[in-house]
């Protein structure tokens, strides 16, 4: 059994693994990762297998959330 918690803040990531302890993974089956972390798994270990580049790209504010396009609605 084997236990990558993938989503939420980091602090999120280390409450989850926390919990996985408790709900009886062991803790050398945890691994908690960041951006561009490569994981390599197979049926006896889970374990970093390096890093690649990785890093946000926060697209440009008219392309966050909303369009230019206007339609005439009646």
């Amino acid at each position: 059994e084997w236990f990558i918690p993938i989503h939420g803040e980091y602090r999120h990531m280390v409450a989850n693994t926390e919990l996985a302890k408790i709900m009886g993974v062991a803790p050398r089956n945890i691994l908690l990762c960041e951006d561009g972390d490569v994981v390599e798994l197979n049926e006896k270990n889970l374990d970093f297998g390096g890093r690649i580049p990785a890093e946000f790209i926060v697209p440009p504010k008219a392309q966050h959330g909303r369009s230019k396009k206007k339609t005439n609605k009646k």
